[in-house]
C-alpha cells in the first residue's frame, strides 16, 4: 500500500524542519510495515469500510493521520501536526459532542481533518474539475479518456486531491468508485514525477532510533557487540559500515526498511 497526499508532508516540513528524519523514516517504514499489514487485512477482507489511522512519530512530538479505503491500493494523508495539536483537536471534538450529550466521555476521530486550509485551492479549478467528473463525464472511464490532462498541473492536482478526500468513503460497487480509483492512480503518478521528499542518511536514521528508544550505554555496548567500526561510524570518524554491521544494527534497532533501501 502506497500513500498519496505527499504535498502535506512537504508543507509540514517547511514549518517543522526538525521533523524531517522521523517523518521521512515513518513514510519509508509505512510501505514495509503498516502498509503491508493493512494490505494483508484488506486481502483477507478484514476491513470493509474506510478507516482513519493515526501514526505517532518523533520523540513525543508529532502525529499524522491517514485514511485507508479497503478497495484501493492507496492511503491518503489527511493531516500532519504536533501531538499537542492533535490532542487539542480531539478535545474540541469531545467538547462539541458533550455540549449536546454531557454523558459522552471520549470519542475517536471519525471524520477527515484538512491540513492548512488557507493553502488549499481557492479558485474555480476544483468546481470545474468536479463538474466534469460528476456532470459531463458521466463515469470514471469517460473521464479517463477525455479529461486525463486535468490532473497534470499543480493547481488541478490540488483540486483532485480535495475530490479524493470527498469521495474516499466510496465503496467499490458504487458509480463513483471508478472516478476515485482513476484519480488516485493519477495523483500517485503525479507525485512520483513532481514531489521529491528529502533524503535522510543511514547515520541519521540510526542515531535517531537510538535516541527514540532511549538506549543507555550498557545496552549500546551489547548492541554494537564491541565492534570498533560501529563506534567509529556513529562518532562520524568512519564514513561506511560493512553490510554485516548494518544488518546487525538495523535488526537490533527494529528498523523495518530493507538494508538495500538504506544504502
Amino acid at each position: 500500500m502506497q500513500l498519496i497526499g505527499k504535498v502535506k508532508i512537504l508543507e509540514f516540513l517547511q514549518s517543522m524542519p526538525g521533523a524531517t528524519v522521523p517523518l521521512i523514516l515513518w513514510t519509508k517504514e509505512f510501505e514495509h510495515k503498516a502498509g503491508k499489514r493493512l494490505a494483508a487485512q484488506i486481502d483477507n477482507r478484514m476491513i470493509d469500510q474506510s478507516v482513519i489511522c493515526t501514526a505517532l512519530f518523533g520523540i513525543d512530538a508529532y502525529a499524522l493521520q491517514y485514511c485507508v479505503n479497503p478497495w484501493l491500493s492507496y492511503g491518503v494523508i489527511k493531516w500532519i501536526g504536533t501531538r499537542n495539536e492533535l490532542a487539542q483537536i480531539e478535545n474540541n471534538i469531545i467538547a462539541d459532542l458533550q455540549a449536546n450529550d454531557p454523558s459522552l466521555k471520549k470519542v475517536e476521530i471519525s471524520s477527515p481533518i484538512e491540513f492548512n486550509n488557507n493553502l488549499l485551492l481557492q479558485d474555480r479549478t476544483m468546481d470545474n474539475l468536479e463538474s466534469k467528473i460528476n456532470g459531463d463525464s458521466g463515469s470514471g472511464d469517460q473521464y479517463r479518456s477525455s479529461h486525463s490532462e486535468e490532473v497534470h498541473t499543480f493547481q488541478t492536482y490540488r483540486a483532485a486531491l480535495q475530490i479524493i478526500n470527498a469521495l474516499f468513503d466510496t465503496q467499490n460497487n458504487s458509480a463513483q468508485f471508478a472516478t476515485l480509483k482513476f484519480l488516485a492512480d493519477e495523483l500517485f503518478s503525479y507525485e512520483i514525477k513532481n514531489f521529491k521528499l528529502p533524503e535522510i542518511k543511514l547515520l541519521d536514521i540510526i542515531t535517531y532510533k537510538i535516541k527514540e528508544l532511549g538506549l543507555q550505554p550498557p545496552y549500546l555496548e551489547t548492541l554494537m557487540s564491541k565492534d570498533d567500526s560501529i563506534y567509529s561510524y556513529l562518532s562520524g570518524r568512519q564514513m561506511n559500515l560493512s553490510r554485516e554491521s548494518i544488518n546487525n544494527l538495523v535488526g537490533k534497532l527494529g528498523i523495518s526498511i530493507p538494508v538495500s533501501d538504506l544504502l
